[in-house]
Formats: C-alpha cells, sequence, structure tokens
C-alpha cells in the first residue's frame, strides 16, 4: 500500500507501528491529583474486555468515598456504583475522564464501591482511584 501524503503507508498489517496515546498510569494519577485533594490513591489498574467491573474501595469499618481518573483506547461508559448495583456516577462516549468530578461519590460503612467500563471487545482501559478519609 502507497501512502497519499508522502509519509509512511500502513495497511494495518504486522508492519504497521503500534502506538499507545494513553497516558501511562503514573501521568494518569499525576492528571487526577488536583483533583483528589485530601484523598489517598487506592488503585491504580489497567483492565481490558468489553465489560469489566473492580471493586476498588470496601468501606469495612467506615464511610468511604471516592473519585476514578480514567484513559480507554476507545469512547466508553464508565461508572461508579455501590454494591446494591446503584449509580452514583457516570460518563458515557469518553475516551478519558473523571467519575465524581463535582465531588467524590460516597458509600455508608459496611458497603463496597467498585468502578465498570463498558465498550467495544477490544477495549483497554487505565485507571486510578481516590478514597477519603
Amino acid at each position: 500500500m502507497r501512502a497519499l501524503d508522502g509519509g509512511v503507508a500502513s495497511d494495518g498489517g504486522t508492519d504497521a507501528a503500534v502506538t499507545d496515546a494513553r497516558p501511562t498510569l503514573d501521568a494518569l494519577a499525576q492528571r487526577g491529583a488536583p483533583f483528589a485533594r485530601g484523598m489517598r490513591e487506592i488503585a491504580r489498574r489497567e483492565v481490558a474486555g468489553a465489560h469489566t467491573t473492580t471493586e476498588i474501595a470496601r468501606a469495612d469499618s467506615r464511610d468511604a468515598c471516592v473519585r476514578v481518573a480514567y484513559a480507554a483506547n476507545a469512547p466508553v461508559s464508565a461508572r461508579i456504583e455501590d454494591d446494591a448495583g446503584a449509580v452514583l456516577a457516570e460518563r458515557a462516549a469518553d475516551a478519558e475522564g473523571l467519575l465524581a468530578a463535582r465531588g467524590p461519590v460516597c458509600v455508608r460503612r459496611g458497603g463496597a464501591l467498585r468502578v465498570t467500563f463498558v465498550g467495544p471487545a477490544s477495549l483497554e482501559v487505565r485507571f486510578v482511584a481516590w478514597i477519603a478519609p
């Protein structure tokens, strides 16, 4: 295949250079830090699949409040839910974002919080979560 612009042509085969434009987990943590003042980091992960759910906090001894920054390789529906399935924060059709941007979402003592990402089968998401107190 010939490039029309005089640059390197790519037909998607094994010769094509693969780049990942998503920020690293470290960069994602740095980007989200201003929104997580007074909170501590509790999760730094990469997940893959069309529908992934990961528990990020368990409020064993006291109430817990969280925020999550994420970056995906495709637009994704992202949400924070409690253990009963209630959606506490949600963003749709964004490849990057901050869940609970207006303020942390919380669960009472004894509850749990999880983050869910839904997108195409090739979905890969990096996320960092913070908790307070």
